[in-house]
């Protein structure tokens, strides 16, 4: 009796896990195309009403904000999945291959290439949302990104 109700209770666990598991997979939180998700309106609120909170942004300034980073959507890059298939692209490689060293230097500058034009696009990103800050703004945005960087000593420039 004890031994059927452990199957009974086993068998009811794994139905139901694995029905939790496709359900989440389907709603996954992450599923979205770009970084911005599934959820990229509310992110783009967030995100906005972080500026506004920090540069004291004007109902204009969050208005040219909000269709700028509409426009932006797919600049935004999706990095944790770009770096995830560069590791597996390596991965599939395989140590043994012949040919290892020119075939991982090739994927190496294919990724570099990605980086680059991430890079160049994000930085127009970045110009356009500057021309909407008051010079004011433009000083305390930087001052932030200063001091969220200082433990790394990179440098900010906007």
């Amino acid at each position: 009796m004890k031994k059927r109700n452990i199957l009974v209770a086993a068998a009811i666990l794994s139905v139901v896990g694995s029905g939790l598991v496709f359900a989440g997979v389907a709603n996954c939180r992450h599923s979205g195309k770009t970084h911005l998700g599934a959820h990229g309106a509310h992110k783009m609120e967030r995100l906005i009403g972080k500026m506004d909170r920090y540069l004291d942004l004007s109902d204009a300034q969050e208005l040219s904000l909000e269709k700028i980073l509409e426009q932006n959507r797919s600049v935004i890059p999706n990095t944790r999945h770009a770096d995830r298939s560069f590791y597996l692209d390596m991965m599939a490689l395989g140590l043994s291959a012949d040919d290892f060293d020119g075939a991982a230097n090739e994927l190496a500058e294919e990724r570099m290439e990605q980086l680059k034009h991430g890079a160049v696009e994000i930085a127009r990103f970045a110009k356009q949302v500057s021309e909407v800050l008051t010079e004011e703004q433009k000083q305390e945005a930087l001052d932030l990104i200063q001091k969220r960087r200082g433990a790394w000593s990179l440098p900010a420039s906007m």
